[in-house]
């Protein structure tokens, strides 16, 4: 987890943050895996698009990459 990159690039209300949270772990769980960075940012994107603000690959900036389609 890179919680310092989470800090500096998405202003969050605590709610959101809990709901992101608890959101990642499910992902997480139905992986039967830990909880990675993409857990999170899929929350955050998810939780983003409840508040009607969709996100794209370069608003995640270096975590962009886990959001790219390998090439055929």
């Amino acid at each position: 987890m890179d919680f310092g990159y989470l800090a500096r690039r998405f202003e969050l209300a605590g709610g959101a943050i809990k709901n992101i949270a608890l959101n990642a772990a499910f992902l997480a769980a139905e992986e039967d895996g830990p909880v990675t960075m993409r857990h999170i940012l899929d929350s955050l994107r998810n939780e983003n698009l409840k508040r009607g603000k969709t996100m794209l690959n370069q608003d995640f900036a270096e975590y962009g990459f886990l959001y790219e389609r390998p090439k055929a």
